[in-house]
């Protein structure tokens, strides 16, 4: 009795539902791991985390207690931990974390705003981005110190100067990311909307922009604590009020203690900027 000669595509077929129903190829992917082990795991780095927290203040505790650093130099944790005790509960120190606060959150949103608009601009416009670009790398290149008397003398020691100072390090660094993201996007891509009929409009609102979203969230970090730095600059040079001028009102004083008390402060507030970012990040970028 013959047999008919199979073809090429069905001896193929054959070999690949083999290899799908009980092939090495074809293994199941490793199990997720389950609730609790990620708990277990988020519990262990919390853990660590203090744990490095109460080593840094017992080392610095025992230095100082043992005459190994001048205490008057380094202070002492617990004399920091009196000064922001007093002070958060005194209310002394809230002024100046609102004026900071306040001129912060302004500088973020117009700097963060006006930098990612420029970014997009310059990315769709090839031609406009080969005038502007060796300027705006000057203008980044400028020392911030050195912009910090000009804002000053230009908008006084209100909120502005601060303000400004503030945009102009957070500026620069979304224009960078948000240009950097849309010449991220393959061009595959791109030549496959052209190849489906996409017209501008739409090859920004479908293509670049979306794929530019991670860069700009990755500058939106950078930019809170930066904006952050320029305001503290701007304090610190002249302000009325503000926790840059309490910087240097404490370090005019000798008083050690009150300036990691601000320095402590000042820290905090960038981590909750840059966790928030974040929070808005995961919500928006789901889809990764």
């Amino acid at each position: 009795m013959s047999t008919v000669p199979k073809t090429y595509s069905e001896t193929k077929g054959n070999e690949e539902s083999a290899t799908a129903s009980g092939g090495d190829a074809a293994l199941p992917p490793p199990p997720a791991p389950s609730r609790n082990w990620r708990l277990y795991g988020n519990l262990t780095t919390q853990a660590l985390r203090i744990g490095v927290l109460v080593l840094v203040c017992g080392l610095w505790q025992l230095s100082t207690s043992l005459g190994w650093v001048d205490p008057f130099l380094v202070s002492t944790p617990w004399d920091v931990a009196r000064f922001l005790v007093s002070s958060l509960s005194s209310g002394d120190i809230w002024p100046h974390v609102q004026a900071t606060v306040t001129a912060t959150l302004i500088a973020f949103v117009v700097g963060s705003l006006a930098g990612i608009v420029t970014g997009l601009v310059l990315s769709v416009s090839p031609r406009l981005n080969a005038v502007l670009d060796p300027y705006l790398t000057i203008a980044n290149a400028m020392p911030r110190v050195a912009l910090a008397p000009l804002f000053l003398l230009w908008f006084g020691l209100g909120q502005t100067s601060k303000v400004m100072m503030g945009i102009s390090t957070g500026y620069f660094i979304l224009v960078l990311n948000t240009h950097a993201g849309v010449k991220a996007i393959d061009p595959d891509l791109k030549t496959i909307c052209h190849v489906m009929g996409a017209n501008r409009l739409q090859m920004f609102t479908k293509l670049i922009l979306p794929a530019a979203v991670p860069a700009i969230f990755a500058g939106l970090r950078l930019s809170v604590v930066y904006s952050l730095l320029g305001v503290v600059l701007a304090e610190m040079l002249a302000s009325q009020a503000g926790m840059g001028q309490l910087l240097q009102y404490y370090a005019g004083l000798f008083q050690v203690q009150g300036v990691f008390g601000v320095l402590i402060c000042l820290s905090l507030l960038a981590v909750a900027g840059t966790a928030v970012v974040g929070a808005v990040e995961n919500r928006i970028l789901r889809w990764q």
